[in-house]
């Protein structure tokens, strides 16, 4: 079962990925796959610094949700595009730093499904944002809303175990 949840929010990832960087529609008609996910590959690692710990992953995540609510708020559909795509790297990299992190196999599982439950609703806004069905932030946010609380929780009980 776990297997096919961290399968899922790959395939997941990699909708973001390939959908997220391209610009223009008559050139990504004629650009491959490939080439489209190696420039995406190279794209977010020039640009994205990534956390190097769970709990800064965590405010990361937290940064990147207000960033993409304030931009729906707004109106603004180009603003809220960037930090969709950095989202989708940030949750790429919790597991491996939850992991590293040194918690229960309970409390690794509810990391997981909160992770797996926000890159569902996070490509739901993604599509919205290229043109396709997804949702707006609204749409998403009581999603959104308790899984982020469930990481800040973890990330804060983390942080009382070190001292």
């Amino acid at each position: 079962m776990q297997s096919s949840k961290s399968t899922y929010a790959v395939w997941l990832l990699m909708i973001f990925c390939v959908a997220g960087c391209s610009s223009d529609p008559a050139v990504d008609a004629q650009t491959s796959e490939h080439q489209q996910s190696n420039d995406h590959h190279e794209h977010a690692h020039s640009s994205h610094k990534q956390p190097e710990d769970f709990a800064s992953a965590v405010m990361k995540i937290q940064i990147l949700n207000e960033a993409i609510r304030d931009a729906f708020l707004q109106g603004d559909m180009q603003k809220a595009d960037p930090p969709v795509h950095e989202m989708g790297h940030v949750l790429e990299a919790v597991h491996s730093l939850a992991a590293k992190a040194s918690f229960s196999a309970s409390a690794q599982m509810q990391i997981n499904d909160a992770v797996d439950s926000l890159f569902k609703s996070f490509a739901a806004i993604d599509e919205k944002l290229h043109g396709g069905t997804g949702a707006s932030y609204s749409d998403v946010e009581a999603e959104i809303k308790p899984a982020i609380e469930l990481l800040n929780k973890k990330a804060n009980e983390l942080s009382s175990k070190d001292k």
